[in-house]
């Protein structure tokens, strides 16, 4: 088994691109595991893979990266506290958009009903 992959396929097999890995090496987010020192190409391992999908999640959900940095750099059991809150926000988020459904469906049937 394969154990080390370039960037390119990492790109492909995980649905980003080679510029916003290029980016998260450069920020420091989501380094390679080695670097050829003469093309400096980046090489990257199999397990890495899982990381790059907590990052990517933590994406969909909002965080902004340099909280997403600040979260990779603790074990699995400090990022619990942190997802838990993410979760209560986003259930927060959930019933204020819930809501404002709500609102529009009243407005849409007051003006059905003036022009009526």
């Amino acid at each position: 088994m394969r154990k080390l992959y370039s960037i390119g396929e990492v790109a492909k097999l995980n649905n980003v691109s080679i510029e916003t890995l290029r980016y998260y090496d450069r920020i420091g987010l989501f380094t390679p595991a080695s670097v050829d020192p003469t093309t400096h190409y980046r090489y990257y391992h199999e397990k890495q893979f899982f990381y790059l999908d907590i990052i990517k999640y933590l994406k969909y959900i909002d965080t902004p990266l340099y909280q997403i940095k600040e979260i990779m750099k603790k074990d699995v059991a400090e990022m619990l506290p942190f997802l838990k809150n993410k979760q209560k926000k986003l259930i927060k988020k959930s019933r204020s958009f819930d809501m404002h459904k709500k609102y529009l469906i009243i407005v849409k049937i007051k003006l059905k009903n003036k022009i009526c």
